[in-house]
């Protein structure tokens, strides 16, 4: 009743204010075809600190608001097409070429040609470590209005790359004013920044000289709403007419409303945990197993998360074919586990429950972030189930993800969630989260010779079954190592009104935004 009330009470707010000011999300289409008068509320959970896609991992935001483009993008079945770029070919082991689509300009109304394209890769090369990475050794030229890239060393991988948002092409002259750029890039996509406020909001504006479809939209207002519950509070009462990412929770009430779709689609997504192998208890390879063989999946997924995501027992997602049927994945089993940590010497001596070692008592450190909404769930959730061996656990929550903790190694237990693969790229898994110096690998919590191995063979290996060889062998010794838990891997979800069409749905997170986004 008193969530009825106050989404009543919200609702009625909001139609004072829609009769005092106008409301932006209502607004009938314009029959001539114009977009003045057609806008659209965005609530997000999450602001990154600018929009230049070179800098970190920004320009995922940057392509899911539709300013940016890169030369080429991934598709629902993971396949590399064209997007900025009219048509690419690799024309031999070492070379590609990307002709780029006529009559593309920038959002300051410059052309951008073959040339621009260059310098724009060039910068984001400069700026952002993976890229150099994906990039290492590549001399560039422009023939016509056609890139081409000719790469040191065989690279099969190459259009892949450049699919990620850090290469969304940008107008590098006016990206030399860092400060103002990164509030406001200079990119070729269907709308241009107006304004970026970071934790806060932003205002998109439709580019009026876009090279494909004019945008049925005039702007697109994105309003920082971090909590899942106010969000989902927002898009009942028509504050906003869209959002992404909701929990499990949340999904299950919107489902029932009439004026509200939601729709779902399984991603690339990995959650899980690192096992951080320097803590006292967890260095013991033993402990680590058994904490995997102490939760169940099955439960945790199709249960307690509602069947919003797969369970997950191994790194590579099942679709990608890289299973090797033939390891232990650890399938639930809490006497195997309270086996183990018999056989690693801990005891409960005291009769309190709770397994000790040299007379401490096993606690460890649960450390998660609330902006992905299935956390605090999973979260809770395992800290039951290691009770139930005889491990405790205290609950450590941050808003964002604890970047600085993990550097300095200070976890026990640390949750980290991102997108695995962006195509059928094996090697793009081990780069961000195994390999030795990966983004992803805090403290060098994970640490194997045979993976920096298999990625440096996988960078040059273009026979498709000699991929899959390598990454089989891989997936098979991180689960082995056992200094991870693998707990899902996410759905993909918008909830919108029911007024609201085009808005694209992918199992890549930074497809959302495009021209045929409308409100009807």
């Amino acid at each position: 009743m008193k969530l009825k009330k106050l989404a009543t009470f919200i609702i009625s707010s909001v139609i004072c204010t829609s009769l005092l000011f106008g409301c932006s999300s209502s607004n009938e289409a314009n029959k001539s075809g114009e977009n003045s008068q057609k806008a659209l509320n965005v609530g997000v959970a999450f602001f990154d600190v600018g929009l230049d896609p070179a800098i970190g991992w920004q320009g995922w935001d940057t392509v899911k608001m539709g300013v940016g483009e890169t030369l080429v993008k991934v598709d629902k079945d993971l396949k590399t097409i064209p997007f900025l770029a009219e048509e690419f070919e690799q024309v031999d082991e070492n070379t590609w070429e990307f002709k780029i689509r006529d009559n593309v300009k920038f959002h300051n109304g410059k052309t951008c040609d073959a040339t621009a394209v260059m310098e724009s890769i060039k910068r984001s090369v400069e700026l952002n470590d993976r890229a150099k990475e994906a990039l290492d050794g590549c001399t560039f030229e422009v023939r016509d209005n056609t890139v081409v890239l000719k790469t040191k060393e065989i690279s099969p991988y190459i259009a892949q790359s450049l699919a990620d948002p850090m290469f969304a092409i940008v107008d590098s002259e006016e990206g030399k004013n860092m400060e103002d750029f990164n509030v406001k890039p200079i990119a070729t996509g269907p709308f241009k920044v107006e304004s970026y406020t970071p934790e806060k909001e932003a205002v998109m504006a439709s580019f009026e000289d876009y090279y494909g479809n004019k945008a049925k939209l005039s702007t697109i207002k994105y309003i920082f709403i971090p909590d899942a519950n106010t969000r989902m509070l927002a898009l009942q009462s028509g504050e906003i007419d869209v959002t992404v990412g909701l929990g499990t929770q949340q999904l299950s009430v919107l489902e029932k409303e009439k004026d509200i779709e939601v729709e779902r689609i399984p991603s690339m997504r990995l959650i899980y945990a690192m096992l951080n192998p320097k803590n006292e208890f967890l260095q013991d390879k033993k402990v680590r197993q058994a904490l995997n063989y102490a939760i169940d999946k099955e439960t945790l997924a199709n249960v307690t998360l509602a069947s919003s995501g797969l369970p997950a027992y191994m790194p590579y997602p099942e679709s990608l074919g890289y299973n090797d049927n033939k390891t232990d994945v650890y399938k639930y089993d809490v006497k195997k586990a309270k086996s183990l940590l018999e056989e690693s010497g801990l005891k409960d001596t005291n009769g309190d429950g709770i397994l000790e070692k040299d007379g401490k008592d096993v606690k460890l450190r649960i450390t998660y972030y609330i902006s992905r909404p299935e956390m605090p769930i999973i979260a809770q959730y395992i800290q039951t189930e290691f009770k139930k061996v005889g491990i405790d656990a205290e609950l450590i929550s941050f808003d964002k993800q604890a970047v600085d903790n993990y550097n300095a190694g200070d976890f026990d237990i640390g949750f980290d969630s991102w997108t695995v693969a962006t195509s059928a790229n094996p090697l793009k898994l081990l780069n961000l989260g195994f390999k030795t110096g990966a983004t992803n690998n805090f403290n060098g919590y994970f640490s194997d010779e045979r993976i920096d191995e298999i990625a440096e063979l996988l960078k040059s290996e273009s026979n498709p079954e000699k991929q899959k060889s390598l990454a089989t062998e891989a997936n098979s010794i991180i689960v082995e190592e056992a200094k991870n838990i693998f707990f899902i891997y996410t759905q993909n979800s918008v909830s919108r009104k029911n007024n609201v069409k085009g808005f694209e749905l992918s199992p890549i997170d930074y497809y959302q935004i495009n021209s045929d986004v409308t409100i009807e």
